[in-house]
């Protein structure tokens, strides 16, 4: 059935009760209010029990006096579309008076819609229950600024909530795993995240969310929107899918700490990638990077887990004149706390000529990676000026100084000598600013160097300042 109607009351003030029913594949649709009204100092409940489809322009269910029940249910696949707002009020108890769309025993899922707020002096919201997470969706659909009660004079317990409001969307407080047992998915519009979150079940982003405090989800991330921080730190117990634009606040950490394998997709920017998940290397490692151009702009933090990128991610360790990034606590690690390839920078600001000492902190380098990327080279084959006589590149090999310490100084024979951990390099470089980038298998855990004290002849009162050293370098993705 279709029926429609301009005002509609139900009300009951003398007992007992007094229940519409809108069966499942019938609809009614209003221009103005429905009221449900159950007002008696004994027991005088008045209920709509909706499986079908309502419309109205407004919403009020009232409990009043001592025994007064005013209860309005969306059930077993019913639909509730409120074009303004939803007001609750109770004289007694709050439970007296409830909107309800957690039972579905039958059909799809539960929905409400509402363009305008839900107020009240007294009252219940649920949507969802524990053995039910999404048995409803509340749709906030507005065309003006809508917020989202949570902490108001009325319990609220909402299932999936969806953001599709043409303008802005907020929260009064905060979502907590009591309050909000869902999705989160915010479609249109602009939703301003101005409190700590707590997320049940997966947040997705397809529009604009503004975030300026915590976020924890305990499922997972999507975005294909804006997400913009002001300055937050966001936990995530699931994946990260992003191909929208996350913008970050200098010094906004991403923690991942889920307890099972997750997964990272998608081209993203961090300040600081803290990856802590408890799977225990199930199956192989704990936090994967499938896809995408990821860069670190400051910290990189690998806490007791394994991480692969063997599936033609890219990781970038940034570095500019003012903020170099780095991976820390690496000496901690296992050698396998990695797998894959990571791409480390380093700026160079060289406003005079002169010498600088280099090293690599991955594996697979070359003397001829440095010079491709700008380091202007001489004296040896494969350099820029490979019949100069005056060489622009050393090393230094104790064993050959024996009294005499310049002798230990080496020329390679080619830009091919790998750069390795137990040698550092002098290299002579212009006044012009140079982007180092070299890319392999970070070095992790204990490393062994060898130094050395060859010198034969030398003694401390003779030859102290002449019995050679050992150069070295930091063979850690670290500052």
């Amino acid at each position: 059935k279709n029926e429609s109607f301009d005002v509609l009351n139900i009300e009951n003030v003398t007992g007992s009760i007094v229940r519409l029913t809108i069966p499942s594949g019938d609809s009614l649709i209003g221009v103005g209010a429905v009221t449900v009204l159950g007002s008696a100092s004994s027991f005088a409940m008045a209920q709509v029990a909706c499986s079908g489809y309502l419309s109205c322009a407004g919403l009020g269910v009232i409990a009043g006096n001592t025994g007064g029940r005013g209860i309005f249910q969306v059930k077993d696949g019913g639909h509730l579309i409120v074009d303004g707002d939803i007001t609750l009020s109770a004289a007694a108890s709050a439970t007296n008076c409830q909107l309800t769309a957690n039972v579905l025993n039958s059909g799809t899922q539960n929905q409400v819609d509402i363009s305008g707020s839900i107020s009240g002096t007294a009252g219940v919201v649920s949507g969802a229950n524990g053995a039910g997470p999404h048995n409803s969706l509340f749709n906030f659909n507005g065309t003006s600024a809508q917020i989202i009660n949570v902490n108001s004079s009325y319990t609220a317990t909402y299932g999936d909530v969806e953001i599709n409001n043409t303008s802005t969307v907020t929260t009064d407080t905060a979502f907590t795993s009591s309050n909000l047992l869902g999705y989160f998915t915010v479609n249109s519009g602009t939703f301003t995240h101005a409190y700590s979150h707590e997320f049940s079940d997966s947040v997705a982003n397809h529009a604009t969310y503004n975030v300026s405090d915590s976020m924890d989800i305990e499922g997972s991330f999507t975005n294909t929107g804006t997400l913009t921080s002001s300055g937050s730190r966001i936990n995530l117990a699931g994946d990260w899918n992003n191909s929208g634009t996350y913008t970050y606040f200098a010094g906004d950490t991403v923690t991942f700490d889920g307890s099972s394998l997750q997964s990272i997709t998608g081209s993203t920017t961090f300040s600081v990638l803290e990856l802590s998940n408890t799977a225990n290397n199930t199956p192989s490692h704990d936090v994967e990077f499938i896809s995408g151009a990821f860069i670190i702009d400051s910290i990189f933090d690998i806490n007791d887990c394994i991480v692969d990128n063997e599936s033609g991610a890219t990781i970038t360790l940034s570095s500019t004149e003012t903020r170099t990034a780095q991976m820390i606590d690496v000496g901690s690690f296992e050698q396998n706390a990695f797998e894959g390839s990571i791409e480390v920078q380093r700026k160079l600001v060289t406003t005079t000529h002169g010498w600088r000492e280099l090293g690599s902190p991955v594996d697979g380098v070359t003397i001829e990676d440095w010079r491709d990327d700008g380091i202007t080279m001489a004296g040896f084959t494969g350099s820029d000026f490979p019949y100069f006589s005056w060489n622009s590149v050393f090393y230094y090999i104790e064993a050959n100084a024996n009294g005499t310490k310049n002798n230990g100084w080496e020329e390679p024979t080619d830009t091919g000598e790998r750069v390795e951990t137990d040698n550092g390099f002098r290299l002579y470089t212009g006044n012009i600013d140079v982007d180092l980038s070299v890319s392999g298998n970070p070095r992790m855990g204990d490393q062994d160097i060898a130094v050395t004290n060859n010198c034969t002849t030398c003694t401390e009162a003779t030859d102290f300042y002449e019995d050679g050293w050992n150069l070295i370098t930091n063979p850690y993705p670290c500052a």
